[in-house]
């Protein structure tokens, strides 16, 4: 006891020695500097060096999101690097293969319609997307296109059933790059029937 007693002593002593006002006034000092010369850093995000990788290397929170079609997207595609050219490419390649297959599903057989269909692609969210998240416009729009293949095999499936299945399959990887396009999909469903209605002869 008497040894503990000793050592709290001493520390006690050690702790009464700190000049605990210049210590207050230390850190008071400091950190008012620190706040007016970094604030905007603390308060803004501006990533550079090591910290883009949270850009480009989001995987776990693309899966939280339930993007899970991203990683193999990636992985078997395009890659991770962010190349705007690349992206580019990617993002015409897949606008024009929805574009084509919405000219067919509303069956624009003129070519000035389908250059409006191509107008109105190119300003479906792609602008946006090219303005703010360069790096996965391709994604979106291969999302956009995947989500057009569900609704392309629901009207020309010979079998009923399979036209389903293979509309739930495209859906669904669709909504694994982005989920923002499953009502495109329906509402280009719901063009092509509100067409049939007024092209079909009525008994």
């Amino acid at each position: 006891m008497t040894t503990l007693q000793s050592r709290e002593d001493a520390l006690l002593r050690r702790v009464r020695t700190f000049d605990w006002a210049r210590l207050k006034w230390c850190f008071a000092a400091t950190a008012l500097c620190m706040l007016l010369a970094h604030g905007f850093a603390w308060f803004n995000l501006f990533p550079s060096h090591d910290a883009t990788i949270l850009f480009f290397d989001a995987d776990v929170v693309m899966l939280q999101l339930g993007r899970w079609v991203q990683l193999p997207y990636y992985r078997f595609l395009r890659g991770k690097v962010n190349m705007p050219w690349l992206t580019g490419m990617f993002s015409v390649l897949w606008v024009s293969l929805s574009v084509y297959l919405i000219s067919s599903l509303l069956q624009l057989r003129k070519k000035s319609m389908a250059a409006v269909a191509a107008v109105f692609g190119t300003a479906i969210s792609v602008t946006l997307l090219n303005a703010t998240y360069n790096d996965k416009a391709d994604l979106f729009t291969c999302a956009m296109l995947l989500a057009l293949l569900g609704a392309c095999a629901v009207r020309r499936c010979r079998r009923p059933w399979l036209g389903v299945l293979l509309c739930g399959g495209c859906l669904c990887l669709s909504m694994g790059l982005y989920q923002g396009y499953i009502e495109f999909a329906i509402g280009l469903l719901l063009l092509c029937m509100l067409r049939d209605c007024l092209t079909t002869d009525l008994p």
